[in-house]
């Protein structure tokens, strides 16, 4: 990705963590559990040109590791140009409840997210592949 989508009528601000740590806490301990999260959360990585973020005020929403920046919806395109390179994804977790969208035609029917991954790296000659728990 190069870029952050437009947030939903009822996501007036994006939050962006400053920490990975607190990020794979977000996706793994709360996404994996949460409906409207479709039981997946996923760890992305960005740089950004040095002086963006002095724009906002970085927020502690918890212990000191819970640090992040609020940055409302209308200011995503300045965020998007201020992006370096890709966005990365670093991790996805699933949880139990997890189903996602498989095609027909790719040969996933009835396999959890692990396998599938597992599946879809091989069909790829990917052998050396570490798959999150």
């Amino acid at each position: 990705m190069r870029g952050i989508p437009p947030r939903l009528p009822h996501q007036p601000i994006f939050y962006s963590v400053a920490n990975t740590g607190y990020g794979r806490q977000i996706a793994r301990d709360w996404n994996t559990v949460d409906e409207k999260s479709g039981f997946a959360g996923f760890v992305t990585a960005f740089e950004l040109d040095g002086s963006y973020l002095s724009n906002f005020e970085p927020r502690t929403v918890g212990s000191s590791d819970h640090m992040e920046y609020w940055i409302p919806a209308e200011s995503l395109s300045s965020l998007n140009d201020a992006i370096r390179g890709l966005i990365r994804v670093e991790n996805g977790f699933f949880g139990d409840a997890f189903t996602g969208h498989v095609p027909d035609s790719v040969g996933l029917k009835r396999k959890d997210a692990n396998r599938s991954i597992r599946c879809v790296a091989r069909k790829l000659g990917i052998r050396h592949f570490r798959c999150c728990a």
